[in-house]
């Protein structure tokens, strides 16, 4: 069975965003998965996990999650350090 041509791959993964670190990756994916959106992370791993990590949906998801991305702000560091009590 072959696909027709110009068909979309449903399973085809595409890069939605690129990520300075790993943590920033897991935040966003977190908040894809709590939208219901399948994700996939691709770099920042190994014994060091530091460095850019690229965040892939599937391609039909892509429409859905670029909404996700754009209505996620980035939360502004707090002006003075946290201390108990």
């Amino acid at each position: 069975m072959t696909a027709e041509p110009g068909a979309r791959d449903p399973l085809r993964m595409v890069r939605l965003a690129t990520l300075p670190d790993p943590f920033s990756a897991r935040v966003l994916a977190a908040r894809l998965g709590a939208e219901g959106l399948v994700w996939e992370l691709r770099g920042g791993d190994g014994p060091y996990p530091v460095g850019p990590v690229h965040l892939f949906v599937p391609e039909r998801e892509l429409a859905d999650a670029q909404d996700v991305l754009a209505a996620t702000e980035e939360l502004a560091p707090d002006s003075e350090p946290w201390s108990p009590g």
